[in-house]
């Protein structure tokens, strides 16, 4: 039998297949273990360290992409979002996305707060938003509201104090079709 003929046997792929997967899983150094993230220190979750339901939100002052400056104490008075996305973030688009054709009531508020003018301006320039776009150049918001990733969207109160918070897609959008809608009291 050839060489030829003998590689063209199914089970000869397979037989080679397992020794690879074998070979890899023997050889491969500890450190890069094939393991799901377990947090066994409460500081080492990213979560453990952002701001709690009742603390009061930071105030801010950024610039936004459609001009002027946008203030937390200027939104107090209304129940608002603050949603921390980046233009480069596949899952901060398919929020961005949904968000284009949503509509709060009017005693709610969004805004959308940007690492870097250039993501703002690109996110401004690709969804027709009706919510301000905010400049955060330095970083120094999301880093006060530590914000483990994006997206990430608070509640604030009106009074300014934290209500909830939520990461990721699609919990984002979820949290923000709840937003503003009664939730059920505990014993109904």
């Amino acid at each position: 039998m050839s060489c030829v003929t003998f590689l063209r046997r199914p089970v000869v792929w397979t037989v080679i297949a397992c020794a690879a997967a074998v070979l890899f899983l023997a050889l491969r150094p500890a450190s890069s273990a094939l393991s799901p993230v377990v947090w066994t220190e409460p500081s080492a979750n990213p979560l453990s360290g952002v701001l709690q339901s009742g603390e009061a939100a930071p105030d801010f002052a950024l610039p936004a992409v459609e001009g002027g400056t946008v203030t937390l104490s200027a939104l107090r008075g209304k129940p608002a979002l603050l949603a921390f996305v980046t233009a480069e973030c596949p899952y901060c688009q398919k929020l961005n996305k949904e968000l284009e054709a949503f509509e709060l009531s009017a005693d709610q508020q969004l805004v959308f707060i940007c690492a870097g003018a250039e993501g703002a301006r690109k996110i401004s320039e690709t969804y027709s938003f009706t919510y301000p776009v905010l400049i955060d150049s330095t970083g120094a918001v999301s880093q006060a509201y530590k914000t483990p990733g994006v997206p990430t969207v608070y509640q604030v109160d009106a009074a300014g104090k934290v209500v909830d918070f939520v990461v990721g897609w699609p919990p984002a959008w979820d949290f923000v079709r709840g937003f503003g809608r009664p939730q059920p009291s505990e014993g109904s």
